[in-house]
């Protein structure tokens, strides 16, 4: 995650013989999907917690606490736990947090925490476990528990023509209200809102995979092992990955920090026409490197997945029972003969902290491995059929696949009953700006392929 921008935090540890001290920290660390954080300063004898949203990847609210100086003898820590869900929906205001019965579970759920030691001489966030440190849970919730109501959501649907009917496999979010997205054509769109438009701009950049890049812009990875940086719209940069034009940049993602970039390519393999040559390459220090291959497989583009878990591990997923691990030197497969569940993952992963994550199965199936492979839980069946895209929403997942089936997940409330929302494979899906924007295949190819667009009640 880059650091939120616009914004130091401060500190006032207020003395009654000395002069004050004001301690200085560099923004919590965030990323696009961050919309609202919580942040408490505790020092020795109490806690304050402050809850603050985004706008643009920035504080909205100035911050600062005024700490008495005998309350600050020893200890003076910071804890920031990122939401990927507006203030409201997390039934919080910006300002200060007091004891309040009734708040949502999903504030169990960060989607990030950090620490930071103010006494320190260069204080710095430090990335620590996804649990609510027990002064905050107090805070929070006071002496009951949180409310475990249904978040199980209904949607409008609506669907938007496109301009052909190639697949739609990748979606990045611009910000906290727009989604870029391509198909298999090369035609890029722009969704807000319920409101899309092409972007002829950016026709013909790589389109198999498009990911954030921080501030460099976005990576695009594609056909002829081309990947490309930049900003939408350019300037550029570009590669090509590997040795082979033949092979496809499937999928593309950059760790949070931006240290590395990893891809997966497939390619074809000279000794057997009919199967597919994996291999994993990583952008570091400008330049590309191949890390591994996989082995030879006949598998789809979109049966693939790459998730970074922290800014050294990245959980990645390709064709049926092969799911890797790559640790920032090698890469480390998990013995799927071991565990009976693996026999019929598929090719969606989702983050479950600095170490695990959430795989989806060509069943349905949803389960969280952790890192490195040693457990495996099985958890639900939130769609009927092979699992294609997750995403965290509201707490929880929500979850596409094949045959058009898009459903949700939460872990305290395990899947959702109700309707399913059919169209043709859902290959990828996005939540941004209170929409989920969900693209896939038609399998009438005389057809213009559509995007999804999914509305709460």
């Amino acid at each position: 995650m880059r650091g939120a921008s616009g914004l130091l935090l401060s500190v006032l540890v207020a003395g009654c013989s000395s002069a004050d001290l004001l301690r200085w920290a560099p923004p919590p660390p965030a990323d696009a999907s961050t919309q609202s954080l919580l942040i408490s300063v505790t020092s020795d004898s109490s806690t304050q917690l402050r809850a603050l949203s985004f706008q643009n990847g920035q504080l909205a609210q100035p911050l600062q606490w005024a700490i008495d100086e005998q309350s600050a003898q020893s200890s003076l820590r910071l804890r920031a736990y990122g939401y990927e869900a507006r203030l409201p929906t997390l039934g919080l205001q910006p300002g200060e947090v007091g004891r309040r019965p009734g708040r949502p579970c999903s504030l169990e759920q960060p989607a990030a925490a950090y620490e930071l030691d103010l006494m320190a001489e260069a204080p710095t966030w430090a990335e620590v476990p996804l649990t609510l440190d027990a002064a905050t849970v107090a805070l929070l919730f006071g002496d009951a528990a949180c409310a475990k109501d249904n978040r199980c959501r209904e949607f409008e649907s609506r669907r938007v023509p496109l301009g052909s009917g190639e697949d739609i496999f990748s979606m990045v979010a611009l910000d906290d209200r727009r989604v870029l997205f391509a198909d298999l054509a090369g035609l890029f769109y722009e969704a807000e809102g319920t409101t899309v438009r092409r972007r002829p701009d950016l026709d013909g950049l790589p389109a198999f995979s498009i990911a954030s890049a921080g501030r460099a812009g976005l990576w695009f990875g594609g056909r002829s092992a081309r990947a490309m940086r930049g900003p939408p719209g350019g300037p550029y940069e570009r590669w090509t990955v590997g040795t082979s034009t033949q092979a496809t940049i499937a999928q593309i993602a950059q760790s949070p920090t931006g240290r590395e970039t990893l891809a997966l390519l497939y390619g074809p393999d000279p000794d057997t026409p009919s199967a597919t040559r994996v291999s994993y390459h990583v952008f570091a220090e400008a330049e590309w490197r191949k890390v591994a291959d996989g082995p030879l497989q006949e598998v789809k583009a979109w049966e693939s997945d790459i998730v970074w878990v922290s800014d050294r591990d990245a959980v990645v997923t390709h064709g049926a029972n092969i799911i890797a691990h790559y640790d920032g030197s090698a890469v480390h497969t998990l013995d799927v003969n071991a565990n009976q569940l693996f026999d019929q993952n598929a090719g969606a992963l989702w983050p479950a902290g600095p170490d695990a994550v959430y795989s989806g199965g060509r069943i349905g199936l949803l389960t969280r491995i952790s890192i490195p492979f040693d457990s495996v839980e099985e958890l639900a069946y939130p769609i009927p059929n092979t699992v294609q895209s997750m995403h965290a929403y509201n707490g929880g997942l929500m979850i596409s696949g094949t045959n058009g089936f898009v459903g949700q997940w939460y872990p305290d409330a395990d899947s959702c009953d109700g309707p399913q929302y059919h169209f043709d494979d859902a290959l990828t899906l996005l939540p941004v700006g209170g929409h989920v924007y969900v693209g896939g295949t038609m399998r009438d190819r005389s057809q213009m392929n559509e995007l999804t667009i999914l509305t709460p009640l």
